[in-house]
C-alpha cells in the first residue's frame, strides 16, 4: 500500500511539474547586434559604398589571442555596414581591435551576461566601449558611425 502511496505521490508531482512548464513557454530575446558605419569625417560618404574601403582589407581580431573574431558585411540597398552578430549569445568578455588593412581604426570592447529570467533568455551589458576613434551611435538602430 505504502509502495502505491509513494507511486501516487511522484505522478502527482510530475503531472504538476509537467504543468508549470506548460504554463511556461520558453522565449529568446537575441543579443543586440553591433552595426559599424564607416564614414568620411570631411564627406560624410561611407567609406565602402565610395570605393575608398574594401571589406577585404578589414580585420577583426581578439585583443589577447588574435584570432579572428566573426562578422558579417552588410551591402544591400546601397549600405556598407560591418556587423559583429557573435557577441552576447552567451557570458562573456570581447575585446577586440578593428583594422583597416594594417591600420588600427578602434578598439571595441563588449562585457555580456546572458541571463534566464521568468522563462526567457536574454543579454546584459555591463559595459560596452569605443575607443580610439570618434563615433556617433543612432539608439534607434544601435549603428555606430565611425567618423574617419
Amino acid at each position: 500500500m505504502k509502495a502505491k502511496l509513494s507511486c501516487s505521490f511522484v505522478l502527482i508531482l510530475f503531472a504538476c511539474a509537467c504543468d508549470m512548464v506548460k504554463d511556461c513557454p520558453a522565449c529568446m530575446t537575441p543579443p543586440q547586434a553591433f552595426i559599424f558605419n564607416m564614414i568620411d569625417r570631411n564627406s560624410g560618404e561611407n567609406l565602402f559604398t565610395n570605393g575608398t574601403f574594401s571589406i577585404d582589407d578589414i580585420q577583426i581580431k581578439d585583443v589577447i589571442t588574435q584570432k579572428s573574431v566573426e562578422f558579417d558585411f552588410i551591402d544591400e540597398n546601397d549600405l556598407g555596414y560591418i556587423n559583429l552578430y557573435s557577441i552576447g549569445w552567451q557570458t562573456e568578455v570581447v575585446n577586440c581591435y578593428v583594422y583597416h588593412n594594417e591600420d588600427l581604426l578602434f578598439t571595441f570592447y563588449v562585457d555580456a551576461v546572458r541571463k534566464s529570467e521568468d522563462c526567457c533568455s536574454f543579454t546584459d551589458y555591463n559595459a560596452i566601449e569605443l575607443e580610439g576613434g570618434e563615433f556617433e551611435q543612432d539608439d534607434s538602430w544601435g549603428v555606430y558611425d565611425i567618423l574617419l
